[in-house]
């Protein structure tokens, strides 16, 4: 349940950024130009965008903690066995 409004208040909020910002842009990315671009697509593939970018990041860096954390794990365990022997 909570998650359907969570889902209802974000369309919501998209739903009122594609009507206040339908007005036609001109987009120059690099050697190309991208003309009569609604603002709203721009607005919404900036923001999804960014988000897949800092997802990645996390991935990567949760990797990066699991292998530290896995090679830590690995040396207590032989100072265990020398431990004990």
């Amino acid at each position: 349940m909570l998650t359907l409004i969570i889902f209802l208040i974000i369309g919501s909020i998209i739903a009122y950024l594609a009507i206040s910002n339908s007005m036609l842009v001109m987009l120059h990315f690099g050697p190309y130009v991208f003309s009569d671009i609604p603002l709203f697509y721009i607005i919404i593939g900036s923001l999804l965008i960014g988000l897949s970018l800092s997802y990645l990041f996390a991935l990567i860096r949760s990797i990066s903690t699991g292998f530290t954390i896995r090679g830590k794990d690995k040396k207590s365990n032989k100072l265990k066995v020398k431990l004990s022997i």
